[in-house]
C-alpha cells in the first residue's frame, strides 16, 4: 500500500512539475501537504478611463485596457490599492463600465488568467474630479427613427398653409354666395348693357366659387390620414424574400414593439424596400454587409446580403444580423432623403448598438438559447464570436450611453474597422 501511495505521489509530483505555472508546497493545520500554484505577473497592460456625469451626484466610469488575448478578467473599483477582485471573471473583454461612483481618489484592481491560473493583482489610481451636472450632450437618447414623409412643406409652414387655404377657400366660397343673393335683389328692369355687365360678373363668381371648391378638397385631401400614408418606401409590396428573412423581420418587429410598449416598429417603413438576398461572403470578412453605393442600392431597393452560412441557423442569428445591417439601411435613406451624414465609425456604432437592444428586446428563453449556444463555443464560427464578443463587451452596460461607449470601444479596436473607417487605435 505504501509504495502505491509513493508511486502516485511521485507521478502527481511530476505532472504538477511540468505545469506551466510555477507552484510550490504548503501544509495545512494538521500537517498535511497541499500543492498551491504560484500566481504569475500580471501582463504589462496599459489602461485609459473616462467618466460621464450621472444626474445623482456621481459618474460611471468607463475602464478599457489593451490585451490582444480573449481571456478572464477579474476586476473592482475600491478605495484599497491591489485588493485582490476575487477569482471570478467579470469580461472576457478589455472594455468595463462601473456605475455610480463618487468623486474621489479610487484604484481598479484587476487579475488575468494566464495559462488556466489567476495573475497577481495590478492596479490603477483614478481621480475622479468633482461632480458637475451633466451637459444635455452627455445624457445620450436613443437615435431618432425615421418618420413618415407627410409633405413636402415642413413645420410650421405646412400647418399655415393649411390654414391658409381653407380660410381662402372659405373666403371664395362665401363672396360668390354673397353676390347671387345680391345680384337677384337688384332691379331686373335694367338696360341690356348692364345685363351683359351681371352675366360677366355672374361668371367671374362662379369661377371664384369652383377654384374655391378645389382648394377646399385639395387641402381636405392633404390633410387626411387616410390618404396621405406615403412611407420612406414607396413600394406597396415587399420583394421576394427567403421565408427565414421574413420570420426574421416579423421577430424583429414583436420584439421591437413589445419592448418600446408603442404599437409600432421603428423600421417598418422600410421593409418593403428591403432586398434581403444570400450570398457568399467567405472572402469579405462579413456576416452580412448593406451596399451603400447608390449604383446597388435605391431608395427602393435596400440591397442587404447575408452570408450563406446562415441558412443552417434559425430566425434568431439572422434576426440579430439584419438588425444590424437594416440600421445601415436607415442610415443610408437618412442621407439621401433628408442629408444627414454620419462618419463610418458612429454608423457602425449606431448598428450595433442596435444588435444589443435587440438581444435586450427577446424573451427569456430566445436569450438563454443564444447564450448557451455562443457561449459554449464562442471561435465555432464567426457568427458566433461577433455575436459574443459583443454581448461580453456590452454586459456591464444599463444605459443607452453605456452601450454606445463600450460599443464605440470594440469598433476602435477592431482591426476590420480600423481599415475600413480609417480609426486611430485608442491605444
Amino acid at each position: 500500500m505504501k509504495k502505491i501511495s509513493a508511486v502516485l505521489f511521485f507521478i502527481l509530483f511530476f505532472f504538477l512539475s511540468i505545469s506551466p505555472a510555477k507552484a510550490h508546497w504548503e501544509y495545512d493545520y494538521f500537517g498535511y501537504p497541499y500543492w498551491v500554484y504560484d500566481s504569475p505577473a500580471a501582463p504589462y497592460t496599459i489602461a485609459k478611463w473616462d467618466w460621464y456625469a450621472n444626474m445623482d451626484g456621481t459618474y460611471d466610469v468607463l475602464f478599457k485596457w489593451k490585451d490582444n488575448q480573449f481571456r478572464n478578467y477579474s476586476l473592482q473599483i475600491s478605495k484599497a490599492q491591489y485588493a485582490d477582485p476575487g477569482n471570478n471573471s467579470d469580461t472576457v473583454v478589455p472594455v468595463w463600465t462601473f456605475h455610480s461612483i463618487s468623486p474621489g481618489t479610487w484604484y481598479i484592481n484587476m487579475k488575468f488568467e494566464v495559462n488556466g491560473v489567476w495573475s497577481k493583482v495590478t492596479s490603477w489610481t483614478i481621480d475622479v474630479p468633482a461632480w458637475t451636472s451633466p451637459s444635455p450632450t452627455d445624457t445620450l437618447t436613443p437615435t431618432p427613427e425615421l418618420q413618415e414623409i407627410q409633405s413636402g412643406i415642413d413645420f410650421p409652414f405646412r400647418t399655415v398653409f393649411i390654414i391658409g387655404s381653407i380660410l381662402l377657400a372659405f373666403y371664395l366660397i362665401s363672396r360668390a354666395i354673397t353676390f347671387h343673393i345680391e345680384k337677384k335683389l337688384m332691379n331686373k328692369r335694367e338696360g341690356q348693357k348692364e345685363e351683359k355687365k351681371k352675366i360677366s360678373e355672374k361668371q367671374k363668381y362662379n369661377f371664384l366659387y369652383l377654384v374655391g371648391i378645389i382648394i377646399f378638397i385639395i387641402v381636405l385631401f392633404a390633410i387626411n390620414p387616410a390618404t396621405n400614408n406615403n412611407k420612406t418606401c414607396p413600394r406597396k409590396s415587399p420583394y421576394p424574400m427567403q421565408p427565414e428573412f421574413q420570420r426574421a423581420l416579423s421577430l424583429i418587429s414583436q420584439r421591437t414593439q413589445q419592448a418600446s410598449g408603442i404599437n409600432s416598429d421603428p423600421h417598418n417603413s422600410l421593409y418593403n424596400c428591403l432586398d434581403i438576398q444570400y450570398a457568399d461572403l467567405s472572402g469579405q470578412n462579413a456576416e452580412g454587409f448593406f451596399l451603400f453605393d447608390t449604383s446597388a442600392s435605391k431608395i427602393d431597393d435596400l440591397r442587404i446580403l447575408v452570408d450563406s452560412s446562415y441558412k443552417s441557423y434559425d430566425d434568431l442569428l439572422p434576426a440579430i444580423l439584419l438588425s444590424h445591417e437594416i440600421t445601415h439601411a436607415r442610415q443610408f435613406v437618412n442621407k439621401v432623403l433628408y442629408g444627414i451624414s454620419q462618419n463610418c465609425e458612429d454608423m457602425e456604432v449606431e448598428a450595433f448598438s442596435s444588435q444589443d437592444e435587440l438581444f435586450r428586446a427577446l424573451n427569456n428563453e430566445e436569450k438563454t438559447s443564444l447564450i448557451n449556444r455562443v457561449a459554449s463555443d464562442p471561435a465555432k464560427n464567426n457568427a458566433y464570436y461577433a455575436l459574443y464578443y459583443l454581448l461580453e463587451t456590452t454586459n456591464s452596460a444599463t444605459t443607452v450611453r453605456d452601450i454606445n461607449n463600450e460599443t464605440r470601444f470594440m469598433v476602435e479596436t477592431n482591426a476590420s474597422y480600423q481599415k475600413e473607417c480609417n480609426i486611430q487605435p485608442p491605444f
